[in-house]
């Protein structure tokens, strides 16, 4: 067998080069676009609140301090505080015009529906993901990553209670944490995650039953999650103004308008690639929006089904035999674990619960994963997702075919996608349809926000370093694929070096929340939590035990060379 490939000391000068290039390149971009405003900072603060409607609010909420950021190119969010928590938000012109507001009140949940947004829901929720994911012994990395992963759950009652300072820190506290070891298995530093023995946790608790009982029982725990998550789902009234707008612009193409500067029901709603609106039109057709008061239940369909056909991508991956070895009865187990886990983790029901186009995007990506051995599928699935959301084109460098041969085959269905697309684009509005969804998108890269650390904590000046690390972490993941074979044909690493870019890409972002974390679960699962080590199956009944003989049960370790009779010979575990 060939020794394993690693980064040469050349690369490793290289990688640095990059990082040092880009992190004063995009320093001087950074400087050069920020935007310069005609209304100073206090005018704005003194606009938003001689405002009636924000006037009327304030009178209510007292507040404590204001603080300015940009919104875009144009207008600045002034957004007023009470001590650590948001009070309003509100949108202010070049002239003083206040043209929109979000007001945030005690105790309404920020998005998704009212019930997922019960604590004790989200508790419950929390406890099943990790009954789906932990394993023993307890003393497990594997076991802090499905914490660490559960953990980010708490954000959801920080937004809730306005605390948007705290939901920061412990959200990129975790999710730089979830990139290290994502990093970590990428590289394969310190061998896979699953090199030490583990029992799933539920194989633990039903030590006692048959491998079939075992399977009946999780089935019924994943069919009463799956009908839990369809009714909180399709009965939520607390739609986001993603969903929004995706069903807006889903309406004007279905009347022949592109949606790029025809949205007007939520601020910059057309920020988002033309498939994205496409998508929506299946619930466009059943819920045409046009006003305030139009229904936007179409939105919660849409999503439903995303969700259900990212489950159906995560049960084909988890029964993948290169993640681990065993027989049907632990791979059947294996993926029934790895439906409950996303159908129980809490942000997925939040995200479907709003209408979020977050689940489209989780959808294509997951599916992107387990066809993995099928190069054309594989990159239309990506070419897809980036036309719904663009975060996903970083994972182009590490995803496609790197024999020309192979590339070349793999790329007609994503080149075919995206002229067709960019067809409709000019079939609607001719060249300027191209230049209005890129203008549109370009708010993306303007943007302030406080669910970031950036504007939050004073720390702008670090943004373009992390940038430069996504992108010399790229380059390092490239540079590692190319020099090994092994890693390319390796789903597991391939796993854990997309969800590290990824996950690198929302720390470097002018915005997070929690509706982001469904389209990498599917790789984190895969990289950090599905894969069993060789010596890891489930739990045999007393029935298999008693059959089994004494030449199939492993000896001790420690008794060097010497054979151990029949019956000192311990049951397995």
């Amino acid at each position: 067998m060939s020794p394993r490939r690693t980064l040469t000391r050349r690369d490793i000068h290289a990688i640095a080069v990059a990082f040092l290039v880009c992190a004063v390149g995009l320093w001087v971009l950074h400087q050069q676009t920020r935007a310069h405003y005609r209304l100073p900072a206090k005018a704005a603060i003194a606009a938003a609140r001689v405002n009636p409607a924000d006037r009327a609010f304030l009178a209510h909420n007292p507040t404590t301090r204001a603080r300015v950021i940009p919104l875009d190119a144009t207008s600045q969010r002034v957004t007023f505080f009470d001590g650590s928590q948001v009070v309003l938000d509100a949108a202010v012109g070049e002239h003083g015009e206040v043209f929109s507001a979000e007001e945030h009140v005690a105790g309404a949940p920020a998005s998704g529906a009212a019930l997922a947004n019960s604590p004790w829901i989200l508790a419950l929720l929390s406890c099943l993901f990790l009954l789906a994911t932990l394993v023993l012994p307890l003393r497990r990395v594997r076991n802090l990553d499905a914490i660490v992963l559960a953990s980010l759950t708490i954000t959801v009652p920080l937004i809730n209670a306005r605390l948007v300072g705290a939901s920061v820190i412990c959200a990129y506290l975790a999710l730089c944490y979830l990139m290290i070891r994502c990093i970590a298995v990428g590289l394969r530093a310190g061998g896979g995650t699953g090199s030490a023995p583990s029992t799933p946790l539920l194989s633990r608790l039903c030590a006692g039953w048959e491998p079939r009982r075992r399977v009946n029982l999780l089935r019924l725990l994943v069919i009463a999650t799956m009908l839990a998550f369809a009714m909180i789902t399709l009965s939520s009234s607390g739609y986001t103004d993603v969903a929004t707008a995706s069903l807006q612009g889903a309406t004007d193409l279905l009347h022949g308008v592109l949606p790029y500067g025809h949205i007007h029901l939520a601020l910059h709603g057309d920020t988002y690639p033309l498939l994205n609106y496409v998508l929506y039109i299946p619930g466009a057709l059943w819920h045409p929006v046009s006003n305030a008061f139009s229904d936007l239940s179409g939105s919660l369909a849409v999503a439903m089904a995303a969700s259900v056909l990212t489950g159906a991508a995560l049960y084909r991956i988890a029964g993948d035999r290169q993640i681990a070895p065993g027989g049907a009865q632990q791979r059947a187990e294996r993926r029934l674990r790895a439906v409950l886990a996303w159908f129980a983790f809490p942000p997925v029901l939040l995200a479907a619960s709003g209408g979020s186009n977050d689940l489209l995007l989780a959808a294509c990506l997951a599916w992107m994963l387990a066809l993995r051995t099928r190069a054309g599928s594989s990159l239309l699935l990506l070419a897809m997702a980036v036309w719904v959301k663009l975060v996903p084109l970083i994972l182009l460098a590490v995803w496609v075919p790197y024999r020309r041969r192979d590339l070349n085959r793999a790329c007609i269905a994503p080149v075919v996608l995206s002229v067709a697309l960019t067809g409709l684009l000019l079939a609607l509005d001719g060249p300027t349809g191209i230049s209005a969804m890129v203008s549109a998108m370009a708010f993306q890269f303007q943007r302030g926000s406080f669910f970031a650390p950036w504007y939050t904590f004073d720390v702008g000046w670090l943004q373009p370093l992390a940038q430069a690390a996504v992108l010399a972490l790229l380059l390092t993941f490239v540079l590692l694929l190319r020099a090994d074979r092994a890693a390319r044909q390796d789903i597991v690493r391939l796993s854990a070096i997309a969800a590290a870019l990824l996950l690198g890409m929302q720390l470097a972002a002018n915005y997070w929340t929690w509706s982001y974390l469904p389209w990498v679960l599917p790789f984190l699962l895969l990289a950090l939590l599905l894969a069993d080590s060789p010596t890891s199956s489930a739990l045999s009944t007393p029935a298999t035990r008693a059959r089994r003989s004494p030449a199939m049960r492993p000896a001790r370790p420690g008794l060097r060379g010497r054979p151990r009779s029949p019956s000192a010979a311990g049951s397995v575990r």
